[in-house]
């Protein structure tokens, strides 16, 4: 009494999901199937995204990339880092390279975890979701996308078609630095993303985004404040770092307690502004770290 389906096609998809709004939507299948072999679920309707060639397509035009949400990490690291250098380490460090061979960009925005990897830079680079249902389609910021735990703004039988991420920020410095218990092959304790850019001696257009510290990945919008067309300087990051910590109230689990979650959200941010700074040598470690 299951049902699988493998489209081919994007409109075959919107008209499957249309008839069978519960389906489950199947593409790397790195976090679907520790469901169903950790948490036992047993899908009675499974859909699989593979077969469509626009959603396992990236397109490069002179103000977006488009990636598809089923196209693999493995595919999209290599043009993301042509980009933005900085960001290799943190897909060296997503999973393992058969995860990465697997997994899909769209995959680990939709599953919605607090602690994905992607999203926290997704959000710092200013990332579009196209959303289709049926013939219907629309774009959504990605700051959007997110409402609370597991919970997200897409509709019944709505669906991740595409990711656009705008590409006109050279002039801007993107940094995405990550803690975890292991080094490599671990989903994030804490995971910071930043972008920003020093115009004239001040920090401008600045992006802060974290995952681990609330039940969504999201922006600290009372840090970006603060640092928007302030001094660069060690004062103005000090005065941020403080906001960072007294806007979230991050949980306690196995991966850390809150104020370990606190203090290295602080000082990654300050490791960004420290990465950045023509006078690392000159520059304090602050007392809380």
């Amino acid at each position: 009494g299951r049902i699988f389906t493998a489209p081919t096609k994007v409109q075959y998809l919107a008209d499957t999901l249309l008839r069978n709004p519960k389906a489950r939507l199947l593409a790397g299948s790195t976090d679907l199937g520790l469901e169903i072999t950790q948490g036992l679920i047993e899908p009675q309707s499974l859909i699989y995204l593979g077969q469509i060639a626009s959603m396992r397509s990236i397109t490069v035009t002179d103000q977006i990339i488009r990636v598809g949400a089923a196209a693999k990490l493995s595919d999209v690291a290599p043009i993301l880092i042509d980009h933005w250098p900085n960001l290799r380490e943190l897909f060296e460090r997503f999973g393992s390279s058969q995860i990465r061979n697997q997994a899909t960009l769209g995959g680990n925005i939709a599953n919605a975890s607090p602690i994905g990897d992607t999203p926290p830079m997704l959000l710092a680079l200013d990332a579009k979701l196209l959303l289709r249902r049926g013939d219907q389609t629309r774009f959504l910021p990605l700051c959007d996308f997110y409402h609370s735990y597991k919970n997200t703004d897409l509709a019944s039988s709505e669906f991740i078609e595409a990711i656009d991420i705008p590409i006109g920020y050279k002039d801007h410095k993107v940094s995405v630095n990550k803690v975890s218990k292991r080094l490599e092959d671990d989903i994030s304790t804490v995971c910071l993303a930043t972008r920003w850019k020093n115009q004239g001696g001040r920090f401008a257009d600045v992006r802060i985004a974290l995952g681990g510290m609330d039940e969504i990945p999201r922006r600290s919008k009372i840090c970006e404040s603060i640092l928007e067309g302030a001094a660069f300087s060690e004062q103005t990051m000090n005065e941020a770092i403080l906001a960072l910590k007294n806007d979230f109230n991050p949980i306690g689990d196995v991966r850390a307690n809150a104020d370990y979650r606190k203090k290295v959200a602080g000082n990654l941010l300050w490791r960004s502004f420290l990465s950045q700074s023509e006078k690392r040598s000159a520059i304090r470690v602050p007392r809380y770290a």
